[in-house]
């Protein structure tokens, strides 16, 4: 799953006004640079796995986890592993565990599942936390198709890659980093290598939103089921 443009070259040239193919090199580096700024914003890249692959998560609670972005359902398989690496359960979707965001494959534009929450309100399965890699998951990672286009990046995404390409082409014509004087008259003053704030509302959307414990750990609290019940602890 290689790094990708989220926009053509061609349309970043006309949105600049220029022509021939002297700043091509230049356009080319501002773009990938933006997209990777996009990224970094985003918490998530807008690509997706040729083919399905496996990957495996450590389970730091027992009724769920965040994972990779997961493009789709289909070819999905979610197992729990034993501390030797082979399998324990193959868990059933939407009887065993649900897929969040809840109705991300239904919204325009088309999002991706990232996090696993089990079904245990009826004391079902549960996460192992004793042993690291406790999950493996099956599945094409990554960004979905949008509207069965065979596009996965938004359209936001693209116009702001768009706008941070120009942003951070124009820096070139400013060494101090940042547009405009007011001493000379010339306001405001932009400061270029900064992501562009309509970049920032354009990509709100798909930011990727988890909060981190002191130590690393991805965590949005327990719930009121999992207080309940104790399941294992790290060595």
């Amino acid at each position: 799953m290689a790094h990708t443009q989220y926009v053509d070259k061609a349309d970043v040239k006309t949105w600049l006004g220029l022509s021939g193919t002297a700043q091509d090199t230049n356009i080319d580096i501002a773009i990938n640079a933006a997209c990777r700024a996009i990224d970094d914003f985003c918490g998530r890249e807008f690509i997706q796995t040729e083919t399905t692959q496996d990957r495996y998560y450590d389970c730091e609670f027992a009724d769920y986890a965040f994972v990779d972005d997961i493009a789709t359902t289909t070819g999905l398989v979610v197992k729990t592993l034993n501390e030797d690496g082979t399998d324990d359960q193959t868990l059933v979707l939407n009887t065993d565990f649900y897929l969040y965001p809840l109705n991300a494959d239904k919204v325009i534009p088309t999002l991706p599942f990232y996090k696993i929450v089990m079904a245990i309100e009826n004391g079902g399965k549960v996460l192992p936390t004793h042993f690291p890699k406790g999950l493996k998951i099956t599945a094409t990672f990554g960004f979905p198709d949008q509207h069965n286009a065979g596009s996965y990046v938004p359209e936001a995404i693209t116009q702001a890659a768009l706008i941070q390409s120009a942003r951070f082409w124009q820096r070139k014509n400013s060494p101090m980093g940042f547009s405009g004087n007011p001493e000379t008259g010339q306001a405001p003053v932009i400061f270029l290598s900064e992501l562009d704030p309509d970049v920032k509302t354009l990509c709100k959307k798909f930011k990727k939103t988890t909060i981190t414990l002191a130590s690393g750990r991805p965590y949005t609290g327990l719930t009121a089921i999992n207080n309940q019940r104790q399941y294992g602890v790290w060595n």
